[in-house]
């Protein structure tokens, strides 16, 4: 396995530093690293029904109508959520960890 795969895994591994959530749509923002800095990225969109078996799931491959708005208010919430932590990471000190 190369060390960049091992970076790779290393940070899928972690959790999303937020989730934001509109209706039934779901979507995490993961905080990654670059030699810029850190940058903010989200997962796909991920969708919560009971199937007819009355059993939990976390995703789907397709979106009714009024799923549709749910996934636009979850992207913009998203997105407002990215520019905050963002700004948040621009303003961090290395001292505020301790």
């Amino acid at each position: 396995m190369s060390a960049e795969t091992t970076t790779e895994t290393k940070e899928k591994a972690k959790p999303p530093v937020a989730e934001v959530r509109e209706g039934s749509v779901k979507i995490a923002v993961w905080e990654r690293q670059s030699d810029k800095g850190p940058f903010f990225t989200t997962g796909k969109p991920q969708l919560s029904y009971k199937d007819s078996d009355g059993n939990w799931h976390n995703d789907a491959g397709s979106y009714s109508e009024f799923d549709l708005v749910d996934l636009i208010v979850a992207a913009a919430k998203a997105k407002a959520k990215i520019r905050e932590l963002r700004i948040a990471a621009k303003t961090a000190t290395p001292g505020d960890d301790e």
